[in-house]
């Protein structure tokens, strides 16, 4: 497999501690100052005194009660925080990465966290996604074996024959339970060694993440009765075409926030919805240092990953705006780190191949890509599916985003 990073002289980067690495924003950053002012907002708001009438009390300051005085500066101050909600109301977030990072995980997230999930019919409704999941999921396996010229018993490759001849245009989007007279073929495919060995040869062709687990529950999913779980949702894959959004309300205010597709063809369609945002939550899956580009096989993902977050971190756009910075898929980066070395995507690695260290390297890379070094950058390592620590995150970074707004324009 070719490198992905030249090997031209590069910096030693002495690896932080892993505690440094999952710090949240306020317990310490990973960037060196604050954030640039996004915009000014001028607060003006003629405030009607309310009468203090006469007062005989020693206790008072030019002729005022301090009481009174204290009330007052606080009914200013709440009118002053109204005015600002009310002129700020809507806060604009933006999910950024390369195609199958996470971030429409992460907005299936969100609906679960702030708009109670997903109803018994709403999961029904998701049953056609996954069978062609399930369908999706062997054709990349079937691709894979032919690729690596992979020979199976003339059985299963009768089967694999029947299966394709079977699905040959077939219209999944009305499909409600998935087809009884394939299943067993379909079993019998997929119990076959060869077949499921595949899975362990990602970094050489292509079959997306969700692909064992669906096929690991076949008997589950083609059961007539199925109805997809929440874990179902959260773990099948469907490709962004467009903008996705989602708005809920959070401590009185609202969100909205846009999911953009992160093929390299959708990318053009970004700069509609890059308009007075407050902050960007880019999302790579650092998992994908050893696999490559589906349009083009020859662009490593992590690499593809790296320009990207250069491309918006130093546009002008988003100079003033906060950038967050999920490092995602770490479960599946720890498993794979201990078989495939880090050196496949970074030549000049020099440390121990275990995911502590080469969690700091590739953090430490995300940042050099930042010009302006006073540009703070939040980074976290996630697991997008794992919905407690999605909160967590999303808590934590949501409040720093409020505040940081409240600070801009001076209310706080």
């Amino acid at each position: 497999m070719g490198n992905c990073e030249s090997s031209s002289t590069e910096k030693q980067v002495h690896p932080l501690k892993l505690t440094d690495i999952e710090r949240g924003p306020g317990g310490g950053g990973t960037s060196a100052a604050g954030v640039p002012q996004q915009r000014e907002v001028h607060l003006v708001h003629e405030i009607k005194m309310p009468s203090l009438g006469p007062t005989t009390s020693k206790s008072t300051i030019n002729g005022v009660d301090p009481t009174k005085a204290a009330q007052i500066n606080k009914q200013i101050e709440d009118q002053l925080i109204k005015d600002f909600r009310s002129m700020e109301k809507v806060i604009k977030l933006l999910l950024l990465g390369p195609a199958e990072s996470g971030k429409s995980t992460v907005l299936k997230q969100i609906r679960i966290i702030h708009l109670n999930g997903f109803s018994t019919g709403d999961l029904r409704d998701r049953r056609p996604l996954i069978f062609r999941n399930v369908y999706e999921a062997l054709v990349q396996i079937i691709s894979g074996l032919r690729t690596l010229q992979i020979f199976l018993p003339d059985a299963i490759e009768a089967d694999i024959n029947e299966f394709l001849t079977f699905f040959t245009n077939y219209d999944f989007s009305n499909t409600m339970t998935f087809p009884q007279n394939v299943y067993p073929v379909i079993r019998r495919i997929w119990a076959e060694d060869k077949v499921k060995d595949i899975y362990n040869h990602r970094s050489d062709v292509y079959v997306m993440d969700c692909a064992k687990y669906f096929l690991d529950a076949l008997d589950r999913v083609c059961d007539p009765n199925y109805t997809p779980t929440t874990n179902d949702i959260l773990l099948s894959r469907q490709e962004t075409i467009g903008v996705s959004e989602i708005r809920y309300t959070y401590k009185d205010l609202e969100f909205r926030i846009f999911d953009v597709g992160g093929q390299k063809t959708e990318r053009r369609k970004w700069i509609h919805v890059f308009d007075m945002c407050s902050a960007v939550f880019f999302i790579a899956a650092i998992s994908e240092y050893d696999q490559f580009m589906r349009e083009d096989n020859s662009t490593n993902r992590l690499i593809d990953a790296l320009h990207l977050f250069k491309w918006i971190g130093n546009n002008d756009l988003f100079k003033k705006v906060q950038m967050i910075l999920f490092l995602n898929k770490k479960d599946v980066f720890a498993e794979k780190i201990g078989k495939i070395p880090l050196t496949v995507c970074f030549p000049n690695y020099r440390y121990k191949n275990d995911y502590k260290n080469a969690t700091v390297y590739i953090q430490k890379k995300f940042e050099q890509q930042i010009q302006n070094k006073t540009k703070m950058v939040y980074v976290h390592f996630t697991c997008a599916t794992d919905t407690d620590q999605v909160q967590f995150l999303l808590n934590s970074v949501t409040d720093m985003i409020i505040a940081e707004n409240f600070k801009q324009t001076g209310v706080i």
